[in-house]
């Protein structure tokens, strides 16, 4: 998944079990607080050098990429009936390795802090709306989790500075 494009709205395909067709459906996120990313530089196109104004520029890219996260994951785990899947340990493994892949953005505190926020909040229906059976799970098979590096951490922010650089 990738998180390039517009925040309000974005195109998603899914799959109609009836005709066994594609569909195309428009979404749109949830406007809770439209505010926008501070700006890198003032009108003069100097940098501004503001106590902690990098970390507010993180917290935000951080907290709209964790709503683009659980968006998109929503959409795809409207398939699947929480009371048919409770418990599901190859389900948690998935989005746990999503979830590694899509958070790249902030500190190793951060990430983690978005990550399990994240996870939390979609799979909680899954494990009977109980948090202390779906951290027992997570903390049961974390083990078998692809973790993130720094490496594709780079990779990653380096080929969307690109595509945002070419789609603009």
């Amino acid at each position: 998944m990738d998180i390039i494009g517009d925040a309000s709205n974005f195109q998603s395909n899914a799959l109609n079990t009836s005709d066994n067709q594609i569909s195309h459906q428009e979404v749109k996120l949830e406007d809770k607080n439209e505010t926008q990313l501070p700006p890198r530089t003032d009108i003069n196109g100097k940098k501004i050098k503001l106590k902690n104004y990098k970390d507010l520029r993180t917290l935000h890219k951080i907290s709209k990429q964790r709503e683009l996260f659980i968006s998109h994951l929503k959409i795809i785990l409207k398939e699947y009936n929480p009371n048919e899947n409770q418990l599901d340990d190859e389900m948690l493994i998935e989005v746990l390795n999503i979830a590694e892949e899509y958070f790249y953005i902030g500190s190793k505190e951060q990430r983690a802090e978005a990550k399990q926020s994240a996870v939390r909040e979609i799979m909680l229906p899954y494990f009977m709306n109980n948090d202390f059976v779906l951290d027992k799970c997570i903390g049961n098979i974390y083990h078998k989790v692809r973790k993130s590096n720094w490496f594709k951490r780079s990779l990653k922010r380096v080929s969307h500075f690109f595509k945002k650089k070419n789609s603009v």
